[in-house]
């Protein structure tokens, strides 16, 4: 199945996107945010940043909040350089959910916000996701609460885990990519489309002669 993205990974400042094969896809960049600068601008210090943005502009900036360990959002209408405003930074994960110093990396599907998202580490190291559709709101959790969410199937990161990599389709396909808790490599957990279950997978060997 082809899975059409931009990636870009790195630790404190990351953004993963998904746009639909389609002229109605979301255009998504990111910018790379000095976590300094960016915690002088909230007022407090932050672990992990991404951001995504619409073909508008319209901005979100998600990230963890230190000592709360809270993942925060942030929402600005576009580019910090022709923008009057921002809102006030609201929780949508709370800090007792999240491990500390969490690497969180997310993506965004179809205009104007119709589905975006992001993945993060529970304190017992359980890859988990937050996610966001335009139809029914917020999904987060386990069980009954978020029968879809990955957090339900309890895959492990190492504790060595600095960086995930997220990408998604428009219908409903995800995949995130981590250090496997084994710490043999880089390992990915996969679903194909909305309601189908999340499938490990391991880094298929090496082609021969590339």
């Amino acid at each position: 199945m082809l899975w059409p993205t931009v990636l870009l990974v790195c630790y404190l400042a990351t953004t993963s996107t998904a746009a639909a094969a389609n002229s109605s896809a979301a255009i998504t960049t990111a910018e790379v945010v000095n976590p300094s600068a960016f915690a002088a601008t909230i007022g407090g210090s932050v672990g992990a940043v991404f951001g995504v943005q619409t073909e508008t502009g319209d901005t979100r900036i998600i990230y963890q909040a230190l000592p709360s360990n809270n993942i925060m959002q942030l929402s600005v209408s576009g580019p910090f350089s022709n923008t009057t405003f921002s809102t006030v930074p609201f929780i949508l994960v709370p800090g007792s959910n999240v491990l500390t110093g969490t690497p969180i990396n997310g993506f965004i599907v179809g205009p104007q916000f119709t589905t975006y998202g992001f993945y993060y580490l529970a304190p017992n190291l359980v890859v988990s996701e937050w996610y966001w559709l335009s139809t029914t709101g917020i999904h987060w959790g386990t069980g009954t609460e978020c029968p879809d969410c990955i957090q339900n199937s309890g895959f492990v990161a190492s504790v060595n885990t600095i960086g995930l990599y997220a990408m998604a389709t428009v219908n409903g396909g995800r995949r995130v990519g981590l250090l496997s808790s084994d710490q043999s490599g880089i390992v990915e957990v996969d679903r194909v489309s909305f309601g189908s279950p999340y499938v490990f997978a391991r880094l298929p060997p090496t082609k021969p002669g590339t």
